[in-house]
């Protein structure tokens, strides 16, 4: 169990990422809360999810800071060689 202001029970999905020596996380969800749900007119239970795509992404390319994505770094993204997947 983990914590969510806005859903409960809430969990999340981590993974050990051994060159990193750290757990990450990868996504997390949970039942939102009647107080999220009521104002909006919404009786039954609403489950919430989020992935961490950006996390995943930070992994594959050695992104230290997650912001950096959201920087559109031209310079950078076209220096990323992209791999391509084998069918």
């Amino acid at each position: 169990p983990t914590f969510f202001p806005y859903t409960e029970p809430s969990l999340e999905a981590v993974a050990y990422v051994e060159r990193l020596g750290k757990w990450i996380e990868l996504c997390g969800m949970g039942v939102f809360r009647p107080e999220v749900t009521l104002p909006a007119g919404v009786k039954n239970p609403v489950l919430a999810w989020g992935g961490g795509l950006e996390r995943l992404i930070m992994l594959a390319y050695n992104v230290e800071e997650i912001r950096f994505l959201y920087k559109n770094s031209l310079s950078w993204l076209r220096g990323v060689s992209y791999a391509r997947p084998k069918y």
